[in-house]
């Protein structure tokens, strides 16, 4: 239980590094903030950097998945709702 723990955390880390870069972008371009859009990725990463700590045991396996595993699901889901 204690890895995954871990690996969640890093996880959200990952996703973390990647909602900075998101909102610095967002605020470029005068997009409003979405508090419930980044705490659902937040969540989302946490549980892809557990996920995928469990098949691996190494946290930084679990920070990438974080950073790119959300972008990843959101890509999917935008082309079967198409």
């Amino acid at each position: 239980m204690e890895i995954y723990i871990t690996n969640a955390i890093a996880g959200a880390v990952g996703q973390s590094v990647r909602i900075l870069a998101g909102l610095k972008k967002a605020a470029e371009k005068g997009d409003p903030f979405d508090g419930a859009r980044m705490l659902e990725t937040l969540v989302v990463g946490a549980a892809i950097g557990g996920a995928i700590g469990i098949f691996t045991g190494d946290p930084k396996a679990a920070f990438l998945a974080g950073y790119a595993g959300t972008d990843f699901i959101e890509a999917m889901a935008r082309s079967y709702r198409s």
